[in-house]
């Protein structure tokens, strides 16, 4: 594709380049070099991340969602890139405070993101739960009513009255079921 710019012909393979382009003169040699230079490493680092394999013993599939989740291709998960990629029973998306809770369990390092690692164990923290909510649902419905929360409590070392569990259905019901909750 050939353009006409400032009585200049240029050639473009792909498409003309936005209409404010071109008005700055091009930055002095030796800064043209350092961003050069930067670019290169940056793009260094980024390559390295991004081409990394699993390891021996990890998921394909787990590297692979990851690296579907990871937008920027940063090589790690942002409280927002994981929002969209955790999605509740009914396809709503965690709420907020509730990933920004999971982060903090699992980011490691404490530098606001998680790693790869950091989100195998996430994962294995969520699949952890879902196993035991599916052990509790004893009709198979997708729900845990009363009598099977009862059971799991008592599993778990706690024997509480009919009345607090109760309470505890009412209150973590975000359904409206009043009578059961639901995993997500």
């Amino acid at each position: 594709m050939s353009y006409q710019y400032n009585n200049q012909q240029r050639q473009y393979s792909y498409a003309p380049p936005p209409p404010s382009y071109g008005g700055a003169p091009p930055p002095p040699p030796h800064l043209q070099q350092q961003q050069q230079w930067q670019y290169q490493q940056a793009s260094s680092q980024q390559s390295r991340r991004q081409t990394a394999p699993p390891s021996a013993g990890v998921d394909p599939m787990l590297y692979h969602w990851f690296q579907a989740i990871d937008t920027d291709k940063s090589g790690t998960l942002t409280t927002e890139e994981l929002q969209r990629a955790l999605l509740n029973g009914d396809w709503s998306p965690f709420n907020m405070e509730t990933v920004r809770l999971m982060m903090n369990l699992f980011d490691t390092d404490n530098d606001g993101t998680i790693t790869f690692k950091e989100f195998t164990g996430l994962w294995k923290y969520i699949e952890d739960w879902k196993r035991c909510f599916q052990t509790f649902d004893a009709d198979g419905s997708g729900t845990i009513d009363f009598n099977e929360l009862k059971t799991a409590l008592k599993t778990f070392g706690y024997n509480l009255s009919d009345s607090f569990i109760d309470l505890l259905i009412k209150k973590y019901d975000k359904y409206g079921n009043v009578h059961s909750l639901r995993w997500c």
